[in-house]
């Protein structure tokens, strides 16, 4: 009996001992089971919260092979594909406008052929002299003047939320307008670029003289810029193997002959009369001529853009004389001009015109241009 009693006191105690040390065991591995997936999902909180904040740096480790270990995997596969897609965004943000880049690479639509129909503004920039200067220099300190050229007026048009459409050789092409900016403030911002580049231009200047020292001395560094509004169409235009985003249509013509014109005034920056009529107040303009560019018909009325209000002189008076023919007026004016403002360049334009004219009447047909 006493020995029967030890037999079951031990059993109990055996089952208790053993009932104790696998409810130890289960609590102690379902604390290590819990820890583990604490700490994964803790992983992945944290690495979910660094995307978010625009780090793409994150790696969330893979520790398991159960559901949480093949989310974590699926985690950084996804962030490496932003990864990837950043700096496809930043290589070709290089090359063409990175807003340009951002809709390519999130909207595969996007890279259709074809276009919509905007009224947008077009900007032509280009460094004057640039031949003559090109003479001068070694192709190294040529690239090296371009470089800071290109650079200095890309800041300028970046800066207004302008568009680099393309550099062709010295020259810079930009535009303004919906999607990229509102459809009210494409004029306005265009001719706030150009001001801008002006300024740009002049420290462009100083650093040339101090990058290429004497081998500067001679290079008479100049600007011109024309600037056009109008309806054109942007979008992709190629063709199945290469294609690009661009703008076509008769502003963009128009404002490469205006920017040339610039030569023949001894200006640096023409606008179209439709860029003229959308700035309203926005900034300083005045009538400069009427002309009829290379390849239209149809004579254009242009303006010259300034950074402040012009002088008062009766430059107007001089214009509309000359338009009806009436020389000894219109010579009047354009010399009462050079008085009031002896450093612009364009009153002695009109006075050889007028000479011309007055050796060579244009008929009474003749409709100012």
């Amino acid at each position: 009996m006493i020995r029967a009693d030890k037999a079951e006191k031990f059993l109990l105690y055996f089952s208790a001992t053993l009932t104790v040390t696998a409810a130890v065991l289960g609590l102690g591995l379902a604390a290590l089971i819990t820890l583990v997936l604490v700490r994964n999902f803790r992983n992945l909180v944290q690495a979910s919260e660094a995307v978010e904040a625009g780090r793409l740096d994150v790696e969330v480790p893979v520790e398991t092979t159960d559901e949480v270990g093949r989310l974590a995997a699926s985690f950084n596969n996804m962030v490496g594909g932003l990864r990837m897609k950043e700096r496809i965004k930043d290589t070709f943000g290089k090359y063409m406008d990175p807003r340009i880049v951002a809709r390519l690479v999130e909207n595969p639509e996007f890279t259709r052929l074809g276009g919509e129909r905007r009224e947008m503004t077009i900007m032509f920039i280009d460094l004057e002299r640039y031949t003559s200067i090109a003479e001068r220099l070694s192709p190294e300190d040529l690239v090296r003047m371009l470089n800071l050229f290109l650079a200095h007026m890309t800041d300028a048009i970046a800066a207004n939320r302008g568009v680099v459409n393309d550099f062709q050789g010295d020259a810079v092409m930009a535009y303004w307008g919906p999607p990229f900016t509102e459809p009210h403030e494409h004029a306005a911002l265009a001719c706030k670029t150009a001001l801008d580049a002006s300024r740009n231009f002049e420290r462009f200047r100083a650093e040339v003289a101090a990058e290429l020292g004497e081998r500067s001395v001679g290079a008479q560094l100049g600007m011109r810029i024309g600037i056009s509004s109008g309806d054109v169409v942007s979008g992709n235009i190629g063709s199945a193997a290469t294609r690009k985003f661009s703008v076509v249509g008769d502003p963009v013509n128009l404002g490469s002959r205006l920017e040339g014109a610039n030569k023949n005034y001894g200006t640096g920056f023409i606008l179209s009369e439709r860029t003229r009529e959308l700035l309203g107040h926005a900034n300083h303009a005045r009538e400069l001529d009427l002309i009829r560019v290379k390849g239209k018909s149809m004579p254009t009325r242009i303006f010259e853009l300034l950074d402040a209000p012009p002088p008062l002189s009766p430059f107007g008076d001089g214009l509309a004389a000359c338009r009806r023919q009436d020389w000894a007026a219109a010579e009047a004016a354009f010399l009462s001009c050079r008085t009031v403002a002896p450093d612009d360049p364009v009153p002695a334009v009109f006075l050889e015109r007028i000479a011309y004219l007055r050796e060579n009447p244009p008929g009474p047909d003749w409709d100012g241009v």
